[in-house]
Protein backbone atom coordinates (compact mmCIF):
# COMPACT_ATOMS: atom_id res chain seq x y z
CA UNK A 1 0.00 0.00 0.00
CA UNK A 2 2.84 2.41 0.75
CA UNK A 3 4.30 1.87 -2.73
CA UNK A 4 1.20 3.19 -4.52
CA UNK A 5 2.18 6.90 -4.36
CA UNK A 6 5.72 6.06 -5.46
CA UNK A 7 4.51 3.96 -8.40
CA UNK A 8 2.09 6.63 -9.56
CA UNK A 9 4.91 9.19 -9.37
CA UNK A 10 7.27 6.95 -11.35
CA UNK A 11 4.66 6.15 -14.01
CA UNK A 12 3.51 9.72 -14.47
CA UNK A 13 5.13 11.71 -17.23
CA UNK A 14 7.04 14.93 -16.63
CA UNK A 15 5.64 18.07 -18.24
CA UNK A 16 6.64 18.50 -21.88
CA UNK A 17 9.20 21.13 -22.80
CA UNK A 18 8.00 23.68 -25.35
CA UNK A 19 10.09 22.21 -28.16
CA UNK A 20 8.77 18.71 -27.47
CA UNK A 21 5.23 20.06 -27.10
CA UNK A 22 5.43 21.70 -30.54
CA UNK A 23 6.93 18.64 -32.23
CA UNK A 24 4.40 16.23 -30.72
CA UNK A 25 1.35 18.51 -30.88
CA UNK A 26 1.05 18.54 -27.12
CA UNK A 27 2.20 14.98 -26.49
CA UNK A 28 -0.36 13.46 -28.86
CA UNK A 29 2.04 10.96 -30.35
CA UNK A 30 3.16 7.48 -29.41
CA UNK A 31 6.61 8.29 -28.04
CA UNK A 32 5.66 11.11 -25.66
CA UNK A 33 2.11 10.19 -24.70
CA UNK A 34 1.26 9.56 -21.06
CA UNK A 35 0.55 6.15 -19.65
CA UNK A 36 -3.22 6.47 -19.52
CA UNK A 37 -6.44 4.62 -20.30
CA UNK A 38 -6.12 5.87 -23.90
CA UNK A 39 -2.56 4.50 -24.14
CA UNK A 40 -3.75 1.15 -22.75
CA UNK A 41 -6.60 1.13 -25.30
CA UNK A 42 -4.15 1.72 -28.17
CA UNK A 43 -1.94 -1.09 -26.90
CA UNK A 44 -4.92 -3.43 -26.60
CA UNK A 45 -6.07 -2.47 -30.12
CA UNK A 46 -2.69 -3.38 -31.61
CA UNK A 47 -2.60 -6.65 -29.67
CA UNK A 48 -6.14 -7.52 -30.74
CA UNK A 49 -5.40 -6.73 -34.37
CA UNK A 50 -2.69 -9.40 -34.35
CA UNK A 51 -4.95 -12.00 -32.80
CA UNK A 52 -7.91 -10.98 -34.97
CA UNK A 53 -6.02 -11.94 -38.10
CA UNK A 54 -5.10 -15.26 -36.51
CA UNK A 55 -1.39 -14.66 -36.85
CA UNK A 56 -0.59 -13.38 -33.36
CA UNK A 57 3.03 -12.96 -32.44
CA UNK A 58 4.15 -15.42 -35.12
CA UNK A 59 3.56 -12.76 -37.77
CA UNK A 60 5.44 -10.14 -35.76
CA UNK A 61 8.31 -12.55 -35.19
CA UNK A 62 8.64 -13.29 -38.90
CA UNK A 63 8.64 -9.56 -39.72
CA UNK A 64 11.36 -8.87 -37.14
CA UNK A 65 13.44 -11.84 -38.30
CA UNK A 66 13.22 -10.65 -41.90
CA UNK A 67 14.46 -7.20 -40.87
CA UNK A 68 17.29 -8.74 -38.83
CA UNK A 69 18.33 -10.88 -41.81
CA UNK A 70 18.52 -7.77 -43.99
CA UNK A 71 20.48 -5.98 -41.26
CA UNK A 72 22.97 -8.86 -41.03
CA UNK A 73 23.42 -8.81 -44.82
CA UNK A 74 24.09 -5.05 -44.68
CA UNK A 75 26.67 -5.49 -41.93
CA UNK A 76 28.35 -8.43 -43.70
CA UNK A 77 28.58 -6.38 -46.90
CA UNK A 78 31.03 -4.04 -45.14
CA UNK A 79 33.53 -6.93 -45.14
CA UNK A 80 35.15 -5.94 -41.87
CA UNK A 81 35.44 -2.24 -42.72
CA UNK A 82 34.30 0.33 -40.17
CA UNK A 83 30.80 1.59 -40.93
CA UNK A 84 28.23 3.84 -39.33
CA UNK A 85 25.64 1.37 -37.97
CA UNK A 86 22.94 4.05 -37.73
CA UNK A 87 21.56 3.84 -41.31
CA UNK A 88 21.20 0.04 -41.45
CA UNK A 89 19.75 -0.11 -37.92
CA UNK A 90 17.34 2.71 -38.70
CA UNK A 91 16.24 0.96 -41.89
CA UNK A 92 15.69 -2.33 -40.02
CA UNK A 93 13.51 -0.71 -37.36
CA UNK A 94 11.68 1.43 -39.93
CA UNK A 95 11.01 -1.63 -42.07
CA UNK A 96 9.44 -3.49 -39.14
CA UNK A 97 7.10 -0.58 -38.45
CA UNK A 98 6.33 0.02 -42.14
CA UNK A 99 5.63 -3.67 -42.73
CA UNK A 100 3.16 -3.71 -39.85
CA UNK A 101 1.47 -0.45 -40.82
CA UNK A 102 1.79 -0.19 -44.60
CA UNK A 103 2.87 -3.71 -45.73
CA UNK A 104 5.91 -2.21 -47.46
CA UNK A 105 9.63 -1.85 -46.80
CA UNK A 106 12.54 0.35 -47.82
CA UNK A 107 15.56 -0.89 -49.75
CA UNK A 108 19.16 0.25 -49.25
CA UNK A 109 19.66 3.73 -50.72
CA UNK A 110 15.95 4.56 -51.03
CA UNK A 111 15.70 8.38 -51.23
CA UNK A 112 12.41 8.42 -49.30
CA UNK A 113 14.05 6.56 -46.41
CA UNK A 114 16.92 9.05 -46.47
CA UNK A 115 14.38 11.87 -46.12
CA UNK A 116 12.64 10.08 -43.23
CA UNK A 117 15.98 9.52 -41.48
CA UNK A 118 16.98 13.18 -41.92
CA UNK A 119 13.62 14.30 -40.53
CA UNK A 120 13.91 11.96 -37.52
CA UNK A 121 17.48 13.09 -36.89
CA UNK A 122 16.34 16.72 -37.01
CA UNK A 123 13.70 16.02 -34.38
CA UNK A 124 16.17 14.24 -32.11
CA UNK A 125 18.77 17.00 -32.50
CA UNK A 126 16.17 19.69 -31.78
CA UNK A 127 14.99 17.94 -28.62
CA UNK A 128 18.53 17.05 -27.49
CA UNK A 129 19.82 20.57 -28.06
CA UNK A 130 17.58 21.94 -25.33
CA UNK A 131 16.62 25.33 -26.70
CA UNK A 132 16.64 28.41 -24.47
CA UNK A 133 12.85 28.43 -24.53
CA UNK A 134 12.91 25.04 -22.77
CA UNK A 135 15.24 26.37 -20.08
CA UNK A 136 13.58 29.80 -19.75
CA UNK A 137 9.85 29.25 -20.40
CA UNK A 138 9.13 32.99 -20.22
CA UNK A 139 10.84 33.28 -23.63
CA UNK A 140 7.78 31.62 -25.21
CA UNK A 141 6.79 34.90 -26.86
CA UNK A 142 6.85 34.26 -30.62
CA UNK A 143 7.95 31.18 -32.54
CA UNK A 144 11.04 29.16 -31.76
CA UNK A 145 13.49 29.20 -34.69
CA UNK A 146 14.80 25.79 -33.59
CA UNK A 147 11.49 24.11 -34.39
CA UNK A 148 10.78 25.82 -37.73
CA UNK A 149 12.67 23.27 -39.84
CA UNK A 150 10.82 20.35 -38.27
CA UNK A 151 7.30 21.69 -38.64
Amino acid sequence: RSLTPLLSFLLSSPPLQLTTELLTRGGKDIAFSDYSPLWKTHRRLVHNSFTLFGEGTTKLQSIVLEAVEALCCDLQASRGQAIDPDPPLMRAVTNVVCTLVFSSTYQHGDPELTTVMEYNDGIVQTIARGGLVDIFPWLRVGDSHATDTNR
